[in-house]
């Protein structure tokens, strides 16, 4: 995928509370810088793909992330090529 010069492509893995995956997927992808979000099967609940301006910005969304109800844990991968 070509996000461009100055878009930051990033993964990011999610905890949820046992239950709330569809409720925690459906407030998800509402927000512009999701381009994908898949409930998951394995050690973490969910995967987002995101789309965004720049780090700083990263920063905030996954700030904001991690203060929604039914998160319990993220980790975050950043894209630094692909081939």
């Amino acid at each position: 995928m070509d996000t461009g010069d100055s878009m930051v492509l990033a993964f990011v893995l999610l905890n949820t509370v046992p239950g709330k995956e569809e409720k925690v997927a459906e407030v998800l992808k509402q927000e512009k810088e999701v381009k994908e979000c898949h409930v998951v099967y394995g050690e973490y609940d969910m995967h987002l793909t995101l789309e965004i301006e720049d780090l700083r910005v990263l920063d905030d969304f996954i700030y904001k992330l991690r203060s929604l109800e039914g998160i319990q844990h993220t980790m975050t991968l950043v894209a630094v090529g692909a081939w």
